[in-house]
């Protein structure tokens, strides 16, 4: 999988011998790393918690100081990844590791898992293992 442009202009992702396609929900494309989506913009003021990167998608992930960490615990108790003796919430705000491989959003309840379930305290099904887009972004 690699990162393109639709038809549309729009940041997208495309596997090998398919067409460019944005999988994500109206509104949102696939952020850096292509592993969630991101809300379009035209500037900062639009990105909640982040700034309208070049792309044209809000930059709300976090970069780490290293490429790949090890799995450690935050001081909330949730997972998270280990870069240079510190520990880093490696997805955006209001989601957490899940699994030491997917960023879910963080729940208590089914109640904020419209349409899925809270499971560990993430809204699941995730994705793509389950179904995609992933409807809590």
């Amino acid at each position: 999988m690699k990162a393109c442009r639709t038809s549309g202009g729009e940041p997208g992702v495309q596997c090998e011998g398919a067409s460019c396609i944005n999988p994500c929900p109206v509104g949102m494309a696939p952020g850096p790393g292509l592993t969630m989506c991101e809300r379009l913009c035209k500037s900062d003021t639009e990105c909640v918690g982040g700034t309208c990167l070049s792309e044209g998608m809000c930059g709300t992930v976090p970069k780490l100081p290293c490429e790949n960490g090890t799995l450690c615990t935050l001081p909330s108790g949730q997972a998270g990844l280990e870069c240079g003796g510190k520990c880093y919430n490696p997805c955006k705000p209001t989601h957490g590791l899940y699994g030491g491989t997917h960023c879910a959003k963080i729940c208590k309840d089914n109640a904020e898992c419209p349409g899925g379930e809270c499971a560990d305290n993430y809204c699941t099904p995730l994705c793509p293992a389950e179904g995609c887009p992933y409807p809590w972004e």
